[in-house]
């Protein structure tokens, strides 16, 4: 495997807040001691996020990294390792108090590609996560933007392990200028596609 120094400077603040709320919801970072290798995973569905794997590559190419792509067998999972002690520390130092407003929308895109549903029949769009303090934030986002959202505790399942939140968003936010991968699904949006 081939190691590049990431060129961060040709991030836009929208695809940084991206991969920050991909990361969030999917992500998964590590130092392998024993063979000194700095690790970010990135886990999506194998097959439905198809959409949000090329998005993410065509990212991580665009700043020089190679990233490496495999499915777990029997997971239905494709994991993207990037091997980079520069974007791992650029993934770990981010932090939700200096997102500017493109970094914002941007995260909540990455953030809804991960830990987001879509149901296009329905035109609904959600976000589950257990970290209620995350998904505040989440709303303090969709609010600073004007779009309508509610919050709730999810019903536990028998699988549930954890107590789980609910955000249920408006369809305004499909006029954003989001580069959430799984919005796009709904249908044609007017921001246009990033």
């Amino acid at each position: 495997m081939t190691f590049y120094k990431p060129r961060l400077e040709m991030l836009s603040d929208k695809e940084k807040g991206y991969l920050f709320g991909l990361f969030e919801g999917d992500g998964y970072s590590i130092y392998d001691r024993k063979r000194k290798h700095y690790i970010v995973d990135f886990y999506l569905n194998a097959r439905k996020d198809e959409d949000i794997k090329k998005f993410l590559l065509k990212i991580l190419y665009k700043i020089g990294l190679n990233p490496y792509v495999f499915e777990q067998e029997g997971k239905n999972c494709n994991r993207i390792r990037i091997r980079s002690k520069l974007f791992k520390e650029f993934i770990e130092n981010q932090n939700y108090k200096n997102l500017n407003k493109d970094s914002k929308m941007g995260f909540l895109s990455g953030f809804i590609d991960a830990e987001g549903y879509v149901v296009p029949k329905k035109s609904t769009l959600g976000i589950v996560n257990t970290n209620k303090q995350l998904m505040g934030m989440c709303v303090n986002i969709l609010n600073e933007a004007n779009i309508y959202c509610s919050i709730r505790q999810r019903v536990r399942s028998k699988k549930d392990k954890l107590k789980s939140y609910l955000i249920l968003i408006s369809m305004k936010f499909k006029n954003t200028k989001h580069i959430s991968q799984k919005v796009w699904r709904l249908g044609s949006c007017s921001a246009g596609r990033i």
